[in-house]
């Protein structure tokens, strides 16, 4: 016997549920590879370490947050001495404040980032000590589809998109073949 697969509806409320539970661990396991650091800290050291002489618009960008929040989110950062702004760039004669100042690591701050990382780094490989590297190659790719920033955020009040129009993968280069997709449930007589 054969179960039917539960409405996308009850798909997309389980995934709600498994981020928000990622999400709160994610904060907790922050705290503790790292007590000093938040989780946004983390986050914004990561960025800046992957991408030297940033500025607070490209941070903005990535993580799709206002402005002005990364502005007072650096700030901290800067004063705890982890970052450093650049020589402020000006644009005839009005400053800029700190949006278009190249964001680079301190010694510090590198520091700080190599012990956070390895926390974060020690964790996942306890936590996914059972998987096999395809289900660990597929889970970063899984991931990272789901935060590619080429996909645009939806607008709350569009309405949604009409099931018969092609999505956002019509036209995509990769097939499903060579994109990871996450796997339903196991039903009953699969293995889990």
């Amino acid at each position: 016997m054969t179960r039917s697969e539960p409405p996308r509806e009850q798909w997309l409320a389980r995934v709600r549920d498994e981020l928000t539970t990622l999400t709160r661990r994610g904060t907790a396991r922050a705290r503790q590879s790292h007590p000093a650091l938040s989780l946004v800290d983390q986050s914004l050291l990561t960025y800046i370490e992957s991408n030297p002489e940033c500025r607070a618009i490209d941070i903005a960008a990535h993580f799709q947050l206002n402005r002005s929040t990364v502005s007072r989110q650096l700030q901290s950062l800067v004063s705890a001495g982890l970052i450093e702004m650049g020589p402020e760039q000006t644009s005839r004669g009005h400053r800029s404040h700190g949006r278009g100042q190249p964001i680079t690591l301190t010694d510090s701050g590198h520091r700080v980032q190599a012990e956070a990382a390895a926390g974060v780094l020690a964790s996942l490989t306890a936590r996914l000590t059972g998987w096999s590297d395809d289900e660990v190659r597929m889970l970063a790719g899984t991931l990272h589809r789901f935060n590619d920033e080429s996909t645009p955020m939806p607008d709350a009040s569009m309405p949604a998109p009409d099931a018969s129009m092609p999505g956002p993968d019509a036209s995509a280069s990769t097939t499903r073949a060579e994109s990871p997709t996450l796997e339903s449930a196991p039903t009953e007589g699969q293995p889990s």
